[in-house]
């Protein structure tokens, strides 16, 4: 650079100087914007990635009450068991014919209602 301002302007001594203080911040800046833009590409992403899954964690929960409203409305009792027979969930006819709330069977085991269901136990 100082070769072509000799050569165009006649100058001897150049007109701009270079120091590695001015090097260094140009260096710092471009990776200060650098780590910005990353930044900013990251929490867009972010929040993209956030309200995608607030609409599938809706509609998963849509899904979920209407498979418990046909599941209610079965006209036979209905249990649903995990391996170790313990009630995950019972449906309201189940709950009607027995004479109890629904709250009291999930997570208990199916032998502890032998007195109702002594046929299922035998």
């Amino acid at each position: 650079m100082n070769k072509i301002q000799q050569k165009w302007f006649g100058i001897s001594t150049p007109i701009s100087r270079e120091t590695s203080d001015e090097k260094m911040l140009l260096i710092v800046s471009f990776f200060m914007l650098n780590i910005m833009l990353a930044s900013y590409l990251f929490f867009t992403w972010n929040s993209e990635l956030k309200e995608e899954v607030d609409a599938r964690t809706k509609e998963l929960i849509i899904s979920r009450n209407d498979l418990q409203r046909t599941f209610d409305s079965l006209t036979h009792l209905m249990v649903v068991l995990d391996e170790d027979y313990n009630i995950i969930t019972v449906n309201k006819v189940f709950c009607d014919t027995l004479g109890v709330k629904n709250m009291k069977f999930p997570g208990k085991t199916l032998r502890k209602f032998k007195v109702y269901l002594p046929c299922l136990l035998s």
